[in-house]
């Protein structure tokens, strides 16, 4: 059996294609190209005035674990209107719903005697029944909360609500929509985005952070919902940051029992739920960019269903952004990670039952043969997988027709010198000379910006 989701023209002969690899805006200059050779899709639908990012943790929540919420805040400010550029009637941030509750039951030993506890699921956070009349909270009792406060049974958000300090530390969220999902050999697994509340106290607080009124409006944040994610106090707290933080066992049990790679798994769900945006708030992004390996997997789960034909996930265009593509950020997604996130249905039960996985589990060769059912194309320099190999072999195939750097001077670095990232620099420099790989970080789509014509550039508040 191969696992097959990445496939050379599975993509490319689903939509007219442009004859070079650069974005157009003048559509005389489409034609159809040889499906052979390096394109760029023409896609035919979307709102090109609706952005969205994918993103792995805000500022706003209190999370500054590194560079993406740096820029994830920044994303803000870009001007809603520009003279050079179109403009934006909406702008959505997603990010994981980190923080929710989790929930342990006791293991006991045949003589009854209490072994250890364990992590038994996670549910999420709802402000409390039964506050008092005078508590600022009361409204909202009931209502979905997300929190960068620790918060554990012992910490309850009553006591923590009686610092006036945390008050404005509580984000009260809407559903957008719930999806049952199948990951690995979970079947119909709950899963769900949310929309923060922009109610008064939020837009006082937004206000704070210097929102203006035009952001108030047109800006939204939105959080999927795993538990995979939900189950993590913070960002990154089961050690996937990168190879330097969490020890290889950790990261190995995190793949254990075909669970997967937690981000990978928030991000099929958000393309699960994108639809949602559409059906609720008539939200339907052209672009779609995916900021750091952490939301790198969404290039998969998106570009599988536009393989598949359904017309809303063929309506968008997709590009990422890399802030540290060296080799000890971009970490190590073991085998089974990938077949769980490439499988189609019914897959990995084929595998798990067959006798050649059978046996290499009896010789202790799983990791091996996982290996064999896996696109070599997927394979960084080192043998290992990354995230960051989803917008290169994607970028490769035509699909994602920009991959871009968070400056320059970086990204002159990577393709000059194989020592900043030499696992992928290779494929990356080909992508620089396809004009796929750009050293911008153009979240605006302008096919006018460049780092030597700042008039496309939009302007910081």
């Amino acid at each position: 059996m191969q696992i097959d989701a990445i496939r050379g023209n599975l993509y490319s002969n689903k939509a007219t294609v442009y004859s070079d690899s650069r974005l157009r805006t003048n559509n005389s200059q489409i034609k159809q190209a040889n499906l052979n050779s390096r394109i760029a899709i023409a896609f035919k639908g979307g709102n090109e005035n609706h952005l969205f990012h994918q993103v792995s943790e805000m500022e706003i929540f209190g999370q500054k674990s590194g560079g993406v919420a740096t820029v994830g805040n920044d994303l803000f400010f870009f001007p809603l209107s520009h003279k050079d550029i179109k403009d934006f009637d909406r702008v959505i941030e997603n990010l994981p719903l980190y923080n929710q509750e989790v929930i342990y039951r006791k293991e006991f030993d045949s003589d009854g005697k209490l072994i250890g506890i364990k992590e038994d699921g996670v549910k999420l956070r709802r402000i409390p029944f039964g506050l008092p009349e005078n508590h600022p909270f009361k409204k909202y009792e009931g209502e979905v909360y997300t929190t960068a406060l620790q918060i554990d049974h012992s910490k309850d958000i009553t006591s923590l609500l009686a610092k006036p300090d945390n008050y404005n530390k509580i984000f009260i969220l809407d559903l957008v929509g719930e999806k049952n999902m199948d990951w690995g050999l979970e079947k119909e697994v709950p899963t769900g985005m949310y929309i923060l509340r922009k109610d008064d106290r939020m837009k006082a607080f937004l206000r704070s952070k210097g929102w203006d009124e035009e952001q108030l409006q047109k800006i939204d944040i939105t959080l999927t919902y795993v538990d995979s994610t939900a189950s993590m106090p913070k960002p990154y707290a089961d050690g996937s940051y990168s190879t330097a933080t969490g020890t290889d066992k950790l990261k190995r049990d995190m793949s254990a029992k075909w669970r997967g790679a937690a981000y990978a798994k928030e991000a099929k769900a958000t393309a699960e739920c994108l639809p949602f945006l559409k059906e609720k708030f008539d939200f339907d992004p052209k672009y779609i960019t995916c900021h750091d390996g952490q939301a790198m997997p969404l290039i998969q789960f998106m570009a599988v269903k536009n393989a598949e034909g359904i017309p809303y996930y063929q309506d968008k265009v997709i590009t990422a952004v890399g802030h540290n593509l060296n080799d000890g950020y971009l970490g190590n997604l073991y085998p089974k990670d990938v077949v769980i996130a490439l499988a189609k249905p019914g897959e990995i039960e084929k595998i798990v039952t067959s006798d050649e996985y059978k046996q290499a589990l009896i010789e202790g060769k799983e990791e091996e043969f996982l290996k064999t059912l896996v696109p070599k194309e997927l394979f960084d320099k080192r043998g290992q997988f990354n995230a960051v190999m989803f917008p290169i072999v994607y970028g490769e195939k035509g699909y994602l027709p920009m991959f871009s750097t968070v400056s320059h001077n970086y990204y002159e670095s990577i393709i000059e010198n194989e020592i900043i990232t030499p696992a992928v620099q290779q494929r990356l420099k080909e992508l620089s000379n396809q004009g796929v790989l750009k050293g911008i970080l153009n979240v605006l789509m302008n096919p006018l910006a460049t780092p030597f014509n700042d008039k496309a550039l939009p302007e910081y508040h």
